[in-house]
């Protein structure tokens, strides 16, 4: 059963980081914070820098990457990356 796929999984071996199937609606805040993401800054960073808590950057970003259907923040940036969001 080796290289057989869940239901679950994508196959992303042969065509890197596969796009969601739609883009959601990000807020602008959202759109802000994924291009703080994309330039390498940390939570605590991205606090700073739009003067908010670390806790509720790290709530913002899990609603971006439950919207866009992502597990973690290497792949959000990717995604924002190759989708021109930065």
């Amino acid at each position: 059963m080796e290289g057989l796929l869940y239901p679950t999984q994508t196959d992303v071996t042969t065509t890197g980081l596969m796009a969601p199937a739609t883009t959601p609606h990000l807020t602008a805040r959202e759109r802000d914070l994924v291009r703080a993401l994309a330039r390498g800054l940390t939570n605590l960073q991205i606090a700073e820098e739009f003067h908010l808590s670390q806790q509720t950057v790290k709530n913002q970003l899990t609603t971006v990457y439950q919207k866009m259907g992502l597990r973690s923040r290497l792949q959000l940036a990717v995604y924002a990356m190759k989708n021109d969001l930065v």
